[in-house]
């Protein structure tokens, strides 16, 4: 049952894109919610997998290579939050593999 399951969360996942989820609806939503606010935010690349979000004059320290950022909420939900959005849409880079299973 647990390979089943697995295999159909890596299809989905395999499938997802910011214009088109294939995550469910409960994800769907919260991801949209997340990406809108992150194109309020400015990004400055500190190395390859550093970066320094700025909201306003707080900044957010976001590691992609470690799936960390300094606000908690993308070690907490498992999924990328807003600063590593932004951080993930300046890089060209897809959010899918951010997601935890």
């Amino acid at each position: 049952m647990r390979q089943l399951v697995q295999k159909w969360n890596n299809n989905n996942r395999s499938k997802a894109t910011f214009l088109d989820f294939h995550l469910g609806k409960k994800y769907e939503n919260i991801l949209r919610r997340k990406k809108i606010a992150s194109e309020k935010l400015r990004v400055a690349e500190t190395n390859k997998y550093v970066y320094t979000v700025l909201d306003g004059i707080t900044q957010f320290k976001v590691c992609l290579h470690k799936r960390t950022c300094i606000f908690g909420r993308f070690q907490l939900d498992e999924l990328p939050c807003p600063h590593a959005l932004a951080v993930l849409t300046i890089s060209h880079t897809g959010y899918e593999k951010y997601c935890y299973d």
